[in-house]
């Protein structure tokens, strides 16, 4: 059904979870509405096109325009279930045909882009609110909104002032897809060199769908680098689209872009009052760019601010710290000239490869980072803290986290072993080394007389099984 728009529907990975809620909204005898919203590029509109494919279904895209116009597209939205177009002039007109339309058969209507219709129409949720209550609640139908202006569509929904709060009890956050699910996108690559891409784009699918070339640099050069990249200023848009005004917030991320992480420094750096720097800081996290890092186990350091989005954090890390010459220059060179800021970028994002490596595999109670004085010495820090339920006990997982360089030796158990001995007090206490390039092997064996956990590559890309926290 619905054919034209869904052509691309070969191309389809994952989002089973996804697909599964829609289906149990549309059989359900309840409050058959969703809202779908999620960061740009995220694969929302994939999604609902995937499920609109294969049933009768009115799907329409509307535009940052007149109501006039994004009436028109939604007549002609409406057109191939009305025999064609209807010729109305107000959107109120266009509601009227949509109610006929879903009563005279069970139909799954889409309006995608929501934001645009609310800012140019303004009765748009009015009129809205009385369509659910008029129509989808007393017909079979399914009516979903989405969007990626997250604050907009949390406030169109969440708020007790507004006219559509109450409509939409089921909400679909589209999330990041998991590594192996992109790693579909390019099977060619090899396991490094795909999960590096994957430290670089995060799980937005259109990033891995667009990355060409046989390995890692050859990706990044084609989707950033040279006079016509096929990425660019993407961050400034997702940001733009959400804040305003976007100059304040770009300074703000450039800040912790550029290595400010407490509020003091960020405000400094960005020459905005401490005051109005945290209500920006609020912001950023609510739409999920930025995260507030609070160190773990009565560490005597406060929280920092992070940029959590990988794509957005290589921009703010990587690419804006050299303006416009990464597109002026050979891209072979660029890449060259930041080779070693993006291997630092690299490991610092392997942390957060580990955490999820522990999420997944683990009933992790707690899990971050540690940083203070250990009695080691000054700047001593953990790269990874997990409160984890493994046996019916409570165990600390104290890791260590290696992305490149040569194989893990007794170097890394050893700065790890002085640490977690100035913090195992009153706990039970398990190290876990993480390495990308492997463990040498008089560490392999000693790892297995002594208990410590070894994580390599292959077990974080589940090539191998997860190890056991406690031993059997």
């Amino acid at each position: 059904m619905n054919g034209g728009r869904y052509a691309a529907m070969e191309r389809f990975r994952g989002r089973s979870d996804e697909l599964g809620l829609l289906q149990r909204i549309y059989d359900s005898e309840g409050m058959r509405t969703c809202a779908v919203l999620g960061r740009r590029r995220i694969g929302k509109s994939f999604i609902l096109e995937k499920f609109c494919s294969q049933r009768r279904s009115v799907y329409v895209e509307f535009v940052d325009s007149s109501e006039s116009t994004n009436v028109e597209l939604l007549d002609a939205a409406m057109a191939p279930l009305t025999g064609g177009m209807s010729g109305v002039r107000s959107f109120k007109e266009a509601l009227n045909v949509l109610r006929d339309i879903c009563f005279a058969e069970k139909t799954v209507v889409v309006f995608d882009e929501f934001p645009y219709l609310t800012q140019n129409c303004k009765s748009a949720s009015s009129l809205l609110q009385n369509f659910i209550d008029t129509c989808i609640v007393q017909s079979k139908s399914m009516f979903v909104i989405c969007g990626s202006s997250i604050t907009v569509m949390r406030d169109e929904t969440s708020k007790s002032t507004r006219p559509l709060y109450g409509r939409f009890p089921s909400r679909l956050e589209v999330k990041e897809m998991s590594f192996d699910e992109c790693r579909d996108f390019n099977p060619g690559l090899a396991d490094e060199d795909a999960l590096m891409l994957y430290m670089t784009l995060g799980g937005i699918p259109m990033y891995h769908e667009m990355a060409t070339g046989s390995d890692y640099p050859e990706c990044i050069k084609s989707l950033f680098f040279g006079p016509h990249p096929l990425i660019q200023d993407e961050a400034s848009a997702i940001i733009g689209r959400e804040l305003n005004p976007a100059a304040r917030y770009n300074a703000v991320m450039d800040a912790i872009g550029g290595g400010a992480t407490i509020l003091t420094d960020i405000a400094n750096r960005s020459d905005i009052d401490p005051s109005s720097c945290l209500k920006c800081l609020r912001k950023l996290m609510a739409i999920g760019v930025v995260g507030k890092v609070h160190p773990m186990l009565d560490a005597p350091k406060g929280p920092t601010y992070e940029i959590t989005d990988n794509m957005i954090a290589f921009e703010f890390e990587v690419l804006r710290k050299y303006g416009t010459s990464i597109r002026m220059a050979d891209p072979d060179m660029v890449y060259e000239e930041l080779s070693d800021v993006i291997r630092s970028f690299l490991g610092k994002r392997f942390e957060g490869i580990c955490a999820d490596f522990m999420r997944s595999h683990y009933v992790c109670k707690e899990i971050g980072r540690w940083w203070g004085k250990a009695g080691v010495g000054t700047g001593t820090d953990i790269d990874l803290v997990a409160v984890v339920r493994s046996r019916k006990m409570t165990v600390t997982v104290l890791g260590e986290c290696k992305f490149r360089g040569d194989a893990s030796g007794f170097e890394v158990y050893n700065s790890l072993k002085l640490k977690a001995d100035a913090l195992s007090r009153d706990r039970t206490v398990r190290l876990m080394l993480f390495s990308a390039s492997g463990f040498k092997d008089n560490l392999v064996l000693f790892a297995e007389e002594n208990g410590i956990i070894l994580v390599d590559l292959d077990t974080l890309i589940s090539r191998k099984p997860a190890p056991e926290i406690l031993p059997t």
